[in-house]
């Protein structure tokens, strides 16, 4: 009678999210619970950083598209022609003419692309607890950031537009061949003197 309650027992099982567990094995029973319990863990981080993933691109496409359109309208209505206007009334040195025209595009079109930087910088940083910035520090580093890009894109721009007063005719082979320079030299310089502006490394520990 004994063995048959035994092997009755042996016989009885619980079913777990699909899995079949013996109850006279609670050692064992435990230990698939606990793997079963840290799959889920693994798939629901894994759910959570796709959701992530998924959140910064839609606002990344949203962005482009938003400055997209920003530039067809600066382009398509006598905006840009206003601005041009604005910056040769003041300056007849075309080079100022093409600093004035550059900062007030970039001003303009920072101030379009702002909520989305917020947005996905610093709302959805914090949301899925991948930055512990304050809002004074976010300020602090976009600031930085900005700034770098604007004065890098200013250089450029006044490249370009040297080019094209210079050599008319061939300005596009040109400013080609002083581009892929420039590449060049910026995926030297970057990592070297801006990136450890925003980053700080330190030696892997053995």
């Amino acid at each position: 009678l004994k063995l048959i309650n035994y092997r009755f027992s042996a016989t009885i099982s619980i079913r777990y999210k699909h899995v079949i567990l013996p109850l006279n094995s609670s050692g064992r029973r435990i230990q698939r619970q606990n793997d079963i319990q840290s799959g889920n863990a693994v798939k629901k981080t894994m759910d959570r950083g796709k959701e992530y993933q998924r959140k910064k691109h839609i606002v990344s496409l949203v962005s482009l598209a938003v400055m997209f359109a920003s530039l067809v309208f600066l382009i398509a209505t006598p905006l840009s022609i206003t601005i041009r206007e604005f910056a040769e009334s003041r300056f007849t040195n075309p080079w100022l003419v093409v600093a004035v025209y550059f900062f007030v595009v970039s001003l303009i079109l920072f101030l379009i692309d702002l909520p989305f930087t917020y947005y996905s910088g610093f709302h959805i940083e914090h949301a899925y607890s991948l930055s512990n910035l304050s809002i004074r520090g976010w300020i602090r580093e976009t600031a930085k950031r900005q700034l770098i890009g604007f004065a890098f894109g200013f250089i450029l721009i006044e490249l370009l537009y040297a080019i094209i007063r210079n050599w008319p005719g061939t300005w596009w082979i040109i400013a080609w061949i002083a581009w892929a320079l420039v590449s060049i030299v910026l995926s030297k310089l970057w990592p070297v003197f801006v990136a450890p502006l925003f980053y700080r490394y330190e030696p892997l520990l053995n």
